[in-house]
């Protein structure tokens, strides 16, 4: 009757200590609903093609702990950017995605096409702070006189494992090193 009542203390103690080892999904999702627009600037007798842009901010989503301690433990699996895009001409219309970490540092990502557009980012860049999204739109054709286009969303997403709690860790092994003593005690008995 011992042994059950041990081995289901020692079940109960590892059932405590097992929620930190499932990854989970951490999202911050922003509607943008931004519209662009780029026709020709400069004098009639020498124009070039305009620029317009925008820009959003996101919060890191991590919230299974101290994200720094996260990094430390390596318990960040990925991060990814996705942006939702519509009304780019393909071959004509050119959106480009620029990230800026926490340190000030833009990454150019890429292009946009419609639809959702996913990035990879170096979970160091995120340390727990805003960041932000700037989108430039340019368009590079001489007879295309007006250009448009619209960025519907944005959507920040950390897949990690939460820090565990250190005292449900001690308690854990705590809880192992007393039922193991008490039966290595009684088979020497």
């Amino acid at each position: 009757m011992k042994k059950f009542s041990i081995a289901i203390v020692v079940a109960c103690l590892m059932a405590l200590t097992a929620g930190t080892v499932s990854a989970e999904v951490y999202t911050d999702f922003v509607q943008v609903n931004k519209y662009l627009s780029a026709g020709w600037e400069g004098p009639w007798w020498n124009p070039v093609p305009g620029t317009d842009s925008v820009s959003w901010s996101h919060s890191n989503p991590y919230d299974g702990g101290d994200y720094e301690a996260a990094l430390a433990m390596n318990l960040i699996d990925e991060v990814t950017l996705t942006v939702k895009a519509s009304g780019i001409a393909t071959g004509d219309d050119f959106v480009g995605i620029t990230f800026t970490d926490k340190d000030g540092v833009d990454h150019y990502l890429g292009l946009l096409v419609n639809g959702d557009n996913t990035w990879n980012l170096d979970e160091n860049w995120l340390n727990g702070v805003e960041v932000t999204g700037t989108l430039n739109f340019v368009s590079n054709v001489w007879y295309d006189w007006m250009d448009d286009a619209c960025i519907i969303s944005s959507t920040l997403t950390v897949t990690g494992e939460p820090v565990p709690v250190p005292g449900a860790v001690l308690l854990g092994v705590l809880g192992l090193g007393a039922a193991g003593m008490k039966l290595r005690r009684r088979n020497a008995a």
